[in-house]
C-alpha cells in the first residue's frame, strides 16, 4: 500500500499490526498525518496474547478512533491494509 495524501480538510490515520507467534504477541502502530505528509501524532501499543492479525488490526483500528476522538481530531480518513 502507498500512502496518499488526505485532501486539506481531513487528517490521515494509517494503522498496521504486526504479529509475533514466538512470544504470543502483538504490536500496532498508528499515525496521523496532514495532506503535506507532516506527522501530526503517532503511537504504538503492544499486546500480550493476541496472535490472529484480523483482531490485532481491528484493534488498531479502534485505536486510531480512540485516539482521534481524544486528540480532538473529528474529520479523519484511516487507512489500512488490512483486506
Amino acid at each position: 500500500m502507498k500512502w496518499a495524501p488526505p485532501p486539506s480538510d481531513l487528517v490521515c490515520i494509517n494503522v498496521d499490526a504486526a504479529i509475533f507467534a514466538s512470544s504470543m504477541s502483538s504490536a500496532i502502530g498508528v499515525v496521523f498525518s496532514n495532506h503535506m505528509g507532516i506527522c501530526l501524532l503517532a503511537c504504538r501499543k503492544s499486546f500480550n496474547g493476541i496472535t490472529s492479525p484480523d483482531v490485532a488490526e481491528a484493534l488498531a483500528l479502534r485505536c486510531d478512533v480512540v485516539l482521534a476522538l481524544e486528540e480532538g481530531f473529528h474529520s479523519v480518513v484511516s487507512q489500512s491494509d488490512w483486506p
